[in-house]
């Protein structure tokens, strides 16, 4: 039987005798918590004995993490350093590029950062992308790749550039 492309365990038939094992690794985030397995039998007589399921344990596994401010990332990645992670950061402050960039760099699972901003937006100070300068927004660019900011003649030649266009 041909199912197509299913990523979670399903029994098709009444008898039981038609199931799909569903993909052997966690594919996406809405997987989390599914457990990958095959089913195992043994034909005698022509009949099907001992089915049962065998769960797969090897390769890496799918968490979604959540924590409050960039001071835990530490602390929560530490319990799953083996997990592929979609992490939530709930916090007061938009975090920096120098934050960000540090955590990408040391947990090389991170598949996805995103940030929950809590507490009263309208009096804390977030400047958004597209309220930078061309200039801000090089610089914080150029912070984010290199970990420091351009010299004057990188960031002169840029300018000149945008000037042109």
């Amino acid at each position: 039987t041909a199912l197509g492309h299913l990523h979670k365990r399903q029994v098709i038939s009444k008898d039981r005798n038609i199931i799909y094992s569903g993909s052997p690794l966690q594919y996406a985030y809405d997987e989390v918590g599914n457990v990958k397995s095959v089913t195992v039998f043994e034909v005698l007589s022509g009949k099907i004995e001992n089915l049962h399921e065998v769960e797969l344990k090897s390769g890496k596994r799918l968490a979604k993490l959540s924590c409050l401010g960039v001071e835990s990332v530490d602390e929560i990645l530490s319990y799953n350093c083996e997990n592929f992670v979609d992490l939530t950061i709930v916090s007061e402050r938009p975090l920096t590029f120098d934050e960000t960039a540090e955590i990408k760099s040391k947990y090389a699972n991170i598949t996805k950062i995103k940030l929950e901003l809590t507490g009263n937006l309208e009096t804390s100070t977030v400047v958004g992308r597209k309220n930078l300068s061309d200039k801000e927004l090089f610089v914080e660019f150029y912070k984010c790749k290199y970990g420091n900011e351009p010299d004057e003649e990188i960031l002169n030649a840029y300018l000149e550039i945008v000037l042109e266009e």
